[in-house]
């Protein structure tokens, strides 16, 4: 590989000199040191960024297409030259140079055209640059034609000179040409505006220099078909701005090579074991990437959750992400949600990715935790929602009889509001024998279940309940509070209060009356 580029930049340092040569032998050019300077820094601008984008393999067809544009650049100079065979030549290639431009700027970065559209422009581009530029030269003669140039060598290619012909194929070029520039700067101007930031970032130089370029083109065309002055203003901006292309894409490669030493400060920032959460910010910060999301692997549920440990839908490529997973020691560890534009960097995501490794492990573990305890949290929220629509009353006090827990049906049974009650000291229990022997049984461990009792209300009435108790345990097996639960029994305590009466009433009757009364089954 590096052979081969010293035999490009070789033959591009000689294809340079001679159009320094020609340029600067021949009397047709207007300004010979300014021509021979921007011919020269466009041909080698556009061959040099071409061997550095050969050499990468990412870009390696980009590369080679940049390489062609410095060549035919420096094809399209010939038409300076004196001598008949290398005037026709330039002319000829004279105007491949655009069009591979035109395939450049649309197929950046990946060198792919990637729609409809941008072929057609590129295939059109190729038409009016070739076989009509072809067609041209079988009518044209220059010393006769509109271009009145007389001391132009002969058209070698020359057929039938015919002035109304070649003009008109060269009206219809330019009208052509004129289109075909404008819709690459609307195609650029698309692709910039759905761009997502980041991708903007990777984009702007060549996107930004490319539409530029393209809209001086068109006033060049445009203009070529007017006025022969504004022509000349015209191909001077143009070819200023062509320049500025290769530039633009060695600034892009400069970029990444910085953000390749973001790579080392992100190993520094990781060093030093960052705070949770900062992981995420240093990870964007080394790839220019603020969208960058963080995604935690919890192997025993086989999902993802974020850093708060909440859990996140399925991650999948998209148009508009990449992810990447993180893997330690051959396990899981997590993803990275990426801007869908770092896929035409995968070394620089490959070496953030494999510096995250350690980090990611560390924090996936807290979100492991924090996804616990949300779980954790969502079991309390629905027992304590469970707890307080349940319509017995259930109460909890610790071992110094301060309340602890009062729910909305104790409230309702015996008074007292949960504001009134909940670490305080409150006696509703009528009996002091009856407490004292519920609390020494409670804290022996037993349990109590379905105990008619009667407890005091706020408003000093007393109420039938049917009572179950249970302790409550720490860690270390020791009771640390009991909890109660009670039933409001007044209801049924009336209705077998009125059945007694009833039956008694009866007992009464039957037993007074004078008939003999039988009860059989």
């Amino acid at each position: 590989m590096k052979r081969k580029a010293l035999v490009v930049a070789a033959l591009a340092l000689a294809a340079g000199f001679v159009a320094l040569a020609v340029i600067l032998s021949s009397p047709r050019a207007g300004n010979p040191i300014v021509s021979a300077a921007l011919s020269l820094v466009i041909g080698w601008s556009f061959t040099g960024a071409g061997i550095v984008a050969w050499s990468r393999p990412r870009s390696a067809r980009f590369g080679k297409l940049m390489i062609l544009t410095g060549f035919a650049w420096f094809l399209s100079v010939l038409s300076a030259s004196d001598s008949s065979v290398l005037f026709t030549i330039g002319l000829a290639f004279g105007a491949i140079a655009l069009a591979t431009v035109a395939q450049l700027v649309l197929a950046f970065p990946t060198g792919i055209l990637d729609t409809l559209a941008e072929r057609v422009v590129v295939v059109s581009a190729y038409v009016v640059a070739g076989p009509m530029q072809i067609a041209l030269m079988l009518f044209l003669d220059p010393p006769t034609s509109r271009f009145k140039c007389s001391d132009c060598p002969s058209n070698g290619l020359l057929v039938w000179a015919n002035d109304t012909v070649a003009d008109a194929i060269i009206v219809v070029q330019n009208l052509l040409a004129v289109g075909l520039t404008i819709a690459v700067v609307v195609i650029l101007a698309q692709r910039w505006r759905a761009a997502t930031p980041p991708a903007r970032r990777s984009l702007a130089p060549v996107l930004v220099t490319g539409a530029v370029t393209f809209a001086f083109g068109a006033f060049l065309f445009a203009s070529s078909i007017v006025s022969t002055r504004a022509e000349v203003v015209a191909q001077f901006l143009t070819f200023i701005s062509l320049a500025t292309i290769p530039l633009a894409f060695l600034a892009g490669l400069l970029r990444l090579r910085l953000a390749h030493l973001n790579v080392i400060r992100l190993i520094a920032d990781l060093g030093r074991n960052p705070a949770p959460g900062r992981l995420r910010d240093s990870l964007a910060r080394a790839l220019g990437d603020p969208s960058l999301a963080l995604a935690y692997w919890l192997p025993e549920s086989k999902t993802y959750v974020d850093i708060r440990g909440r859990p996140l839908e399925q991650l999948a490529d998209r148009p508009d992400q990449v992810v990447r997973l993180v893997e330690r020691d051959g396990h899981r560890v997590g993803a990275l949600v990426l801007d869908a534009s770092l896929r035409d960097q995968p070394e620089l995501v490959d070496a953030v990715t494999a510096a995250a490794g350690l980090a990611l492990e560390n924090e996936r573990l807290q979100a492991e935790l924090r996804a616990r305890l949300e779980q954790l949290t969502e079991s309390e929220q629905r027992l304590r929602a469970l707890i307080d629509a349940s319509p017995l009353a259930i109460v909890e006090i610790d071992l110094d009889a301060r309340v602890t827990f009062w729910n909305r049906a104790a409230e309702h049974l015996y008074g007292w509001s949960s504001d009134e009650v909940l670490g305080q000291e409150i006696s509703f229990v009528p009996d002091p024998a009856e407490r004292d022997d519920i609390r020494a049984r409670l804290l022996a461990g037993e349990a109590i279940s379905d105990v008619e009792t009667v407890r005091l209300r706020k408003d000093g009435s007393l109420v039938p309940v049917e009572l179950s108790a249970a302790p409550v345990y720490d860690q270390d097996g020791r009771v640390v509070r009991y909890m109660a639960v009670s039933a409001d029994i007044s209801v049924r305590k009336r209705a077998e209060e009125e059945l007694r009466q009833e039956r008694d009433f009866i007992s009464a009757v039957l037993d007074t009356a004078a008939t003999l009364v039988i009860v059989t089954d």
